[in-house]
């Protein structure tokens, strides 16, 4: 049972500002950061990472594993309820992951791994998958993986911390505290309201009336944030960073071709203010510098003075970027001094839809590659479903050395292995880095985060006072 709360009786509603709410929500097509945010408060995962990076239980109460680490038996606790009442059981769980082996091609993770899913009894249940990995526990916490009422695809039933109440013109989601859930402490508000605003347009001064905590666009200026602070909102800044990059196709482009456009984004962008102006880190790696596995500025300097030949283009140059990118990036491609033609995408999910239809020369990307460990982010981004960094398909040294960070138990030869993938990317010139941008969200003054946690970028409504 809930404790009590005076505030959760009085139905406070958190009111919250999106740039972008999907249409329909699914927990196995996770396309953006507001989507893993909404499935946090959503479901619950079988395990969790601790503030040290650790995995810890949630909803499994322990597990044993056996056969190196391809058979895990998990035990559930007991008294664990869906928001409807119903107690969670072996069988839920059971078929809530046999639903996600019939859409194996998810992002975080790999479903396809997965050779059977048995219950044993009510609290016990067992997952065996075709070849060892030590780290499938890791891929349990992600939000495809979570327990869902298998017959309830509108999530109005849910396992986590809040369930869907209503949805109303594709961009309004009111979600409402799941009362079966214990909590350890009192929760302030039992409903959140999450509002998308249009990303082409100031927010008006009237819904910054309404809002409680705004998530703001990728593309916002200094002079925007300015305004929003002087509306009685402040900044909470998240352990939480993203990195953008052009990707460079090699199976469109040659490397002589790479190191052209490479060249004249440099010679653009060293004339430019256009990161001072934006608040942005500039950035000369995929990953973002700090921790290990990344390279120092003097290792990337050395790979730059190794660098062969360019060779202008003489084509047209095919080029897929995101509908909210700044007008700077659009000035640095007219520049290259070739003929382009552009394309853009709403979303993720749209992205991962054209390039499996069309063929690009250059794709601006990004994604969270903040983590002190990068292997799970690494098999996001060169996931072969929807890669954000393309690789030479006759060339199979990134597959190979991905596995390997992939099933490096050893910490030190796991970092020392996602280093030499972030050399080899920029020897390759697969990319050009352009810059980080940390996370941080808007805050009315009356708001606290404070039992947040940024150790794991936590986002839980629940905790919010």
């Amino acid at each position: 049972m809930i404790f009590s709360s005076q505030s959760s009786a009085s139905n406070l509603i958190l009111q919250v500002g999106m740039p972008h709410i999907p249409e329909k929500l699914n927990h196995l097509e996770i396309n953006s950061l507001y989507e893993y945010v909404i499935f946090d408060d959503l479901l619950r995962p079988l395990v969790k990472f601790d503030s040290n990076g650790e995995i810890t239980a949630d909803l499994a109460q322990k597990w044993e594993i056996k056969n190196n680490f391809k058979k895990f038996t998990f035990t559930i606790k007991l008294n664990q309820y869906f928001s409807n009442g119903e107690l969670i059981t072996a069988d839920d769980v059971v078929a809530s992951l046999k639903h996600l082996t019939k859409n194996p091609n998810i992002i975080h993770g790999d479903g396809n791994k997965i050779k059977s899913i048995t219950s044993i009894d009510k609290t016990k249940f067992e997952i065996e998958i075709f070849e060892s990995d030590p780290f499938f526990l890791t891929e349990l916490s992600s939000p495809e993986y979570r327990i869902i009422k298998q017959e309830n695809s509108n999530y109005s039933t849910t396992s986590g911390h809040y369930s869907v109440q209503k949805i109303e013109n594709k961009n309004e989601i009111l979600l409402k505290l799941n009362e079966k859930f214990t909590f350890p402490r009192n929760v302030k508000y039992n409903e959140i309201l999450l509002k998308e605003y249009d990303i082409n347009t100031p927010i008006s001064d009237e819904l910054l009336k309404k809002l409680d905590i705004i998530w703001p666009k990728s593309t916002i200026k200094p002079d925007e944030i300015e305004r929003i602070k002087k509306n009685g909102f402040n900044t909470y800044e998240m352990n939480l960073g993203f990195s953008f990059w052009f990707s460079l196709n090699p199976n469109k482009l040659k490397k002589e071709e790479r190191l052209y456009l490479k060249k004249k984004l440099d010679s653009f962008f060293q004339k430019n203010e256009f990161f001072k102006d934006n608040i942005l880190k500039r950035s000369f790696q995929l990953f973002l510098p700090y921790g290990p596995g990344r390279l120092t500025e003097t290792e990337i300097k050395d790979i730059e003075s190794k660098q062969g030949l360019d060779v202008k283009i003489n084509r047209e140059l095919k080029i897929l970027l995101p509908k909210s990118v700044q007008n700077e990036i659009l000035k640095s491609l007219e520049k290259l001094d070739c003929k382009i033609k552009i394309e853009f995408y709403e979303n993720f999910a749209e992205y991962s839809k054209l390039i499996k239809i069309k063929d690009y020369d250059i794709l601006l990307v990004n994604n969270d590659l903040s983590s002190i460990d990068l292997r799970s982010s690494l098999i996001v981004t060169f996931n072969p479903s929807r890669p954000l960094v393309f690789t030479d398909k006759k060339n199979s040294s990134y597959n190979r050395l991905l596995k390997k960070i992939q099933n490096e138990q050893n910490t030190a030869a796991r970092y020392q292995g996602i280093k030499e993938l972030g050399q080899k990317v920029l020897e390759d010139t697969l990319i050009y880095p352009l810059f980080y941008k940390m996370g941080f969200i808007f805050t009315k003054n009356n708001i606290d985060l404070s039992d947040l946690s940024k150790a794991g970028a936590e986002t839980f409504s629940w905790k919010i006072k």
